[in-house]
């Protein structure tokens, strides 16, 4: 457990020393990006996306040493399988996520959230979370057609699972819980989408969190197994502390 959770913790503290998460926490030049958001300017101020170097990956076994199979397995069909609705999120199609209240057992956890899109429509859409060893990981987003929209799930057949992918999501949303445990316990009315950052191997979708009068940034980031981006997996929500 120890050692599980030290991996975890020094992972993630690499990818915040990074700040927008390259493919599997590999960023320079990230302190700029963490002081924008803490000041709430962390958009406007940002004319280009950060560099990505590679450099050095943590073992993804000692990462997934806890993780059953099973969840392993079934993070990485879930989202291969959201591909169509993770693409309206980092679009732009999607300007705001509105929750309404979880369905949480011991073991999983379903959030519905209604979705509002930037040509005045709405969609109905989930967000699916496992617990596993305590801790909430999101397994998937997914959205429902709504009136005048496509279909949210692509239909896509996961190939074989990238581990790498898959404990670099697990390292982090193991250390970054906050936003996932206010989700399922109802405490944020609303999530309002800013914009998109793009960046090599990596996009970050910025966003304003409202829980009843606070305002704090955060971003939803993703990363991507393949070069050319055509595959896009969520990494986990990044909150600042700052309100706004």
């Amino acid at each position: 457990m120890r050692a599980r959770r030290r991996v975890a913790a020094a992972v993630t503290a690499f990818v915040l020393v990074a700040g927008a998460f390259a493919y599997a926490f590999y960023y320079f030049d990230g302190l700029d990006v963490i002081e924008d958001i803490r000041s709430g300017e962390w958009l406007a101020s940002r004319e280009e996306t950060p560099t990505v170097v590679l450099d050095g990956e943590p073992d993804p076994e000692a990462v997934l040493e806890d993780v059953p199979d099973s969840v392993v397995l079934r993070l990485w069909q879930e989202q291969s399988a959201a591909q169509g609705s993770i693409a309206r999120l980092l679009s732009g199609d999607i300007v705001a996520m509105v929750p309404a209240t979880a369905t949480v057992d011991a073991a999983l956890a379903e959030l519905p959230v209604t979705l509002e899109l930037k040509d005045g429509s709405t969609a109905s859409g989930t967000l699916v979370f496992e617990r596993v060893d305590g801790d909430w990981l999101l397994l998937s987003a997914d959205a429902a057609p709504g009136e005048g929209t496509t279909g949210g799930s692509s239909g896509a057949k996961a190939g074989p699972v990238d581990r790498r992918i898959v404990s670099a999501i697990v390292a982090c949303q193991r250390d970054r819980q906050d936003t996932a445990e206010d989700l399922l316990a109802g405490s944020v009315a609303r999530l309002d989408v800013v914009g998109v950052i793009e960046g090599l191997g990596t996009r970050s979708v910025e966003l304003r969190v409202h829980r009843g009068q606070d305002v704090t940034a955060a971003s939803l980031v993703f990363i991507t197994p393949t070069d050319d981006g055509v595959e896009w997996f969520i990494a986990g929500f990044v909150e600042s502390a700052a309100r706004l």
